[in-house]
């Protein structure tokens, strides 16, 4: 989701929680546990 340059200020930091997803897809399509990835 982009945030608008007018919403953004300094302290703001976006991160990327794709990997994490993936991890979490490929976890649950193989019947393991997720909760590994919060550990």
């Amino acid at each position: 989701i982009r945030i608008p340059d007018e919403r953004m200020f300094d302290k703001l930091k976006v991160l990327s929680i794709a990997g994490l997803m993936a991890k979490a897809i490929g976890y649950e399509h193989s019947n393991q546990s997720v909760s590994a990835l919060f550990d």
